[in-house]
């Protein structure tokens, strides 16, 4: 009974009976099993020639072998053998020799399924496996190379999916801020250019038409008390001459702007207009304190006169017009006047009530306002009077309240 499956099991095979005498390699016991082992115990060696070292019942045998590999020389193989050959035997008896190749013999019983290959001709999963084990590893290898090309490809969808949806989220963040921008050009298209004439006009003739008012009545009262001077009334209808052109000017702009035209632009001094502007300003007693003034320097600007003082006056109504709904106690105005590089900024800010950035930017869009009697067209006059200027409105919402808001126009030559 032949046992493919090394000594081991053919002791433990004879053990339980299955045989009545095994063959093994001689010093196979001793070099594996403590005396008191049952192989050693239990099974009994017959014919014993010798002992010592180990107990064999067979002339010896040389118990090393020695073996080349395929891919050592002819000459290397023969100079080994030679040495081997010549020693001596070893004292404790120890022998060696050369190792016989079986290889032609072993694939002589492989191909004809006979001895330890009888298992071949009897079909199972393993020997089934073992048959064609190449076609299964070339299998192994197609199907982990699919999965990793299906893994890279489910990767790659993801990701280009990822990117898509960004870009169709940045789309309709573009789609809705041109449907943003569309709205606030309806809504002057709606009223139409009659409608965006008279609230233009009323909101820029109030007060020049304010200050005619007034100088008006104070020479009237004049008259009636008989304190009437030709010296003085020489002034008041010199300031009265001088706000029917300023309100001549508003008119004129305001055509101009409904006709599509561009402003008439001349050198002039930002130090004046800025007085001019904070002068009417407080003519209007829109705010009973002193404006906080600083002017840097005094520059120069190609510009229209009327309409940059429009812009500069603009500024300084919102603030005092939302310092005056805060009923602050403390309010403050302050106007800075700088150079920028090449650019001049003049700067407006209050100490009013807390404002978010949707309210900054909807108080440019043209026709909507926060006051409760406003026309919705002051902010929006300065930024496009900026706008015609190549210049630009910025505002800025305070951290403890109140709103910054600068115009910044690129000093040029004619």
């Amino acid at each position: 009974m032949f046992l493919d499956s090394g000594s081991h099991n053919v002791l433990a095979s004879l053990l339980r009976g299955e045989g009545d005498v095994a063959t093994v390699p001689s010093c196979f016991l001793e070099d594996n099993y403590p005396e008191a082992h049952p192989f050693r115990k239990d099974l009994k060696a017959i014919n014993v020639l010798e002992s010592k070292p180990c107990v064999r019942s067979t002339p010896a045998y040389p118990n090393w072998a020695f073996s080349s590999s395929p891919g050592t020389s002819p000459e290397v193989a023969r100079d080994v053998l030679k040495t081997l050959l010549d020693m001596p035997t070893d004292s404790k008896g120890y022998r060696w020799s050369i190792a016989t190749n079986f290889s032609g013999t072993d694939q002589l019983y492989k191909d004809l399924k006979e001895g330890m290959y009888i298992i071949l001709n009897e079909w199972s999963l393993k020997t089934f496996f073992k048959e064609y084990k190449p076609w299964f590893f070339s299998l192994t290898v197609l199907l982990i190379c699919l999965a990793g090309y299906s893994a890279l490809l489910n990767y790659l969808v993801r990701k280009k999916t990822r990117q898509l949806q960004r870009s169709i989220k940045h789309q309709q963040v573009l789609q809705k801020r041109s449907r943003d921008s569309e709205a606030k050009f309806e809504s002057l298209q709606k009223l139409g250019i009659i409608g965006q004439m008279s609230s233009m006009i009323a909101h820029e003739l109030r007060q020049p038409l304010s200050t005619l008012r007034l100088y008006a009545q104070g020479l009237q009262r004049k008259l009636e008390r008989g304190e009437w001077s030709i010296e003085q009334s020489s002034e008041v209808l010199s300031k009265i001459v001088t706000q029917a052109e300023r309100a001549e000017q508003i008119v004129q702009s305001v055509r101009n702007y409904a006709k599509s035209k561009r402003s008439e632009k001349q050198e002039i001094c930002l130090t004046e207009i800025v007085n001019n502007a904070l002068y009417a300003f407080k003519q209007s007693g829109r705010f009973r304190r002193n404006v906080i003034v600083s002017i840097a320097e005094d520059i120069r600007l190609f510009a229209n006169p009327m309409e940059f003082e429009l812009a500069i006056l603009n500024l300084l109504r919102n603030s005092a017009d939302s310092l005056a709904s805060l009923n602050h106690k403390d309010p403050k105005i302050e106007l800075a006047v700088r150079r920028n590089g090449d650019f001049a900024e003049i700067e407006v800010k209050d100490n009013g009530a807390k404002v978010s950035e949707a309210d900054l930017q909807a108080a440019v869009v043209p026709l909507r306002s926060s006051k409760e009697n406003g026309l919705g067209i002051g902010l929006s006059l300065v930024n496009n009077i900026m706008e015609n200027h190549g210049g630009s409105l910025v505002l800025h919402a305070r951290k403890g309240g109140g709103v910054t808001a600068v115009l910044s126009l690129r000093i040029l030559e004619r």
